[in-house]
């Protein structure tokens, strides 16, 4: 699993958030994150959406209908968070389908 995640949240600074996940990334077995916006603080090293949009024109097509074969449309794309109506934030798991 990869989380993709900004310096900001909510207008409040992720910072403190990022480093507790770096910490317990085996933990939740996190393959990694990825900085999709903000600014990356030398303390916070973490790779950009840039990084991974570049690694990703060096792969061959055949690894690239590998990759799009090992998905199935039931795995979890995204954890969507909302409060809803009843405040406490909720994870909602989203497919493919």
């Amino acid at each position: 699993m990869v989380l993709f995640i900004s310096t900001t949240v909510n207008h409040q600074d992720a910072t403190p958030i990022i480093q507790h996940l770096q910490l317990k990334m085996d933990a939740l077995r996190l393959g990694g994150l990825i900085l999709v916006r903000g600014d990356v603080d030398a303390t916070v090293p973490l790779r950009s959406w840039e990084d991974v949009l570049s690694n990703g024109r060096d792969l061959s097509p055949l690894a690239l209908v590998e990759a799009e074969n090992s998905v199935h449309c039931d795995d979890v794309v995204n954890l969507q968070f909302t409060s809803g109506t009843t405040g406490d934030p909720k994870a909602a798991m989203l497919c493919h389908l």
